[in-house]
């Protein structure tokens, strides 16, 4: 009977994963109760760069607050899907700090989680301590734009890699927020702020960032060039309106 019953749970998660969009397959894949193994770095990485992009932020977190309201008896899922938002909170948008902290009241709910297995193994508590992590680190501003800094400098060793462990497919190119024109900018309410202004990026990436440092010095360098070209030619025709009038 239980052979049976396993069976059909199978069928039923197979199913499940191969619905919806590439990106909520993706997710389905990550949180999925058919492995014990953690959500990995290098897909943490592939669906944080996808919040990047206004119209896949929304998917993916969408999606993750489904998978969070999973039952109990589905505690794999619950505690892949807090791994899975302790990676973007670390590694994605500033917008995904400021969801998370409005759905705080959601995660920690988590801390009360509770899920006692066949074999009377308390499964709940792997859930109530990834909770209380991510609590953490959210209720701490300096701790997480520490850990936000670190992680953004150990991305790249990540995005790109593969699918990994826990699925979660190849990484996929993301546009920059460039600034609130998708938001909007209304607060987070946390605080009367949005991370995104605390932490000063406004959502765009370090790699934006430095390109646009880049070309403004680049544009500075030529403009510079240029002035120095017209000046040359001011001085050759004062030389030739000095010979003229010699003559």
């Amino acid at each position: 009977m239980d052979y049976i019953t396993n069976l059909k749970t199978k069928l039923e998660v197979a199913v499940d994963q191969a619905r919806g969009s590439e990106i909520e397959k993706k997710i389905k894949a990550a949180t999925s109760p058919e492995h014990f193994q953690t959500v990995t770095s290098t897909v943490k990485a592939d669906i944080a760069n996808l919040t990047y992009d206004y119209a896949s932020f929304r998917e993916v977190m969408t999606t993750l607050w489904k998978r969070l309201s999973s039952t109990t008896k589905e505690w794999l899922v619950v505690l892949k899907s807090l791994e899975l938002l302790d990676g973007l909170v670390r590694l994605g948008s500033p917008k995904v700090v400021d969801e998370a902290r409005e759905r705080l009241f959601q995660i920690q709910s988590f801390k009360n989680f509770h899920h006692v297995d066949e074999k009377n193994i308390d499964r709940g508590a792997a859930v109530r301590q990834k909770a209380k992590e991510v609590i953490d680190l959210l209720n701490d501003t300096e701790q997480l734009k520490r850990v936000r800094k670190e992680a953004n400098v150990n991305k790249n060793k990540y995005v790109g890699m593969g699918s990994g462990g826990g699925g979660g497919g190849g990484s996929s190119g993301y546009t920059g927020f460039g600034s609130d024109q998708f938001f909007g900018s209304s607060n987070g309410g946390y605080g009367g702020s949005t991370f995104a202004d605390e932490e000063g990026t406004k959502g765009r990436s370090d790699d934006e960032a430095k390109k646009d440092k880049k070309k403004k010095k680049k544009k500075k360098s030529d403009s510079s060039e240029s002035s120095a070209e017209e000046s040359d030619d001011d001085k050759k025709k004062k030389k030739k309106k000095d010979k003229k009038k010699e003559k």
